[in-house]
């Protein structure tokens, strides 16, 4: 257990007197972050609250000195993690657990992704990494719900397999059935207030139930508009038969 006291002292300097003097700041304001223990036995640490509560305050605290991973812009993806054939399989790999498992993204580079598959890319570049302990600040907050969620379930069940631990700081706070943290950390912005809990790991899948695959064949997929979207088009050859998975009726 460590106990973690973070807060702010805004110091008044020689600017916006006027401000100062209407709302009493002249003598300095503080504000405080959080005054809690946190355990430091733990395999996922989820950091969550409103927007400005002070989540990156606390990463700050709990993982002093993390540094982010420089980012490869000049080389695709799926070299990542080196040149040779067996690190390119390990890359695909690891790319698929962190949502990135069109064909399109293994030869793509970084400057050319969207935002969210840049996002994408950051957490498959912590995961294929030599550290110990990864840190990720605002998780997943350029995704959607759907995509959040499959990819919080994904990325946890790839730290904990590559024998990792991991701390995550997000505005996303419905994560925890998919994240499956062993210590959570919530709070408010007014007032400023974090709680700690903890919670012993559960294994069982959340999405099951939410996704069913379908068989079809070359004719199904030529017909549905997401042939459009696929890299080998609408008139592929070679293909007997398509697995499709459906979320609800998507």
């Amino acid at each position: 257990m460590t106990h973690v006291h973070k807060s702010y002292y805004y110091a008044p300097d020689d600017t916006s007197t006027h401000i100062k003097e209407c709302f009493g700041l002249e003598n300095g304001y503080t504000r405080e972050i959080c005054d809690i223990d946190v355990p430091t036995d733990f395999s996922i640490m989820y950091v969550t609250g409103d927007s400005g509560s002070g989540k990156s305050s606390i990463l700050g605290c709990v993982a002093p000195g993390y540094e982010v991973e420089s980012i490869p812009l000049d080389r695709p993806l799926s070299s990542w993690c080196g040149s040779a054939e067996e690190d390119e399989i390990r890359a695909i790999n690891l790319m698929s657990m962190c949502g990135l498992s069109d064909a399109t993204m293994f030869v793509s580079r970084y400057e050319y992704l969207s935002d969210s598959e840049r996002e994408r890319a950051r957490l498959f570049l912590e995961l294929k990494s030599d550290k110990e302990l990864l840190v990720v600040d605002e998780f997943l907050s350029t995704l959607d719900w759907t995509t959040a969620k499959s990819l919080a379930y994904c990325f946890q069940k790839a730290v904990r397999r590559a024998g990792k631990r991991l701390i995550v700081a997000t505005a996303h706070d419905d994560l925890e059935t998919y994240l499956k943290p062993d210590v959570t950390i919530r709070g408010t912005c007014y007032p400023s207030r974090f709680t700690v809990s903890t919670a012993d790991y559960d294994d069982t899948n959340p999405i099951t139930d939410d996704v069913s695959l379908r068989y079809m064949d070359r004719h199904d997929y030529r017909d549905l508009d997401i042939a459009e979207l696929h890299y080998k088009g609408k008139y592929p050859g070679g293909i007997k038969e398509c697995v499709f998975a459906y979320h609800g009726n998507r």
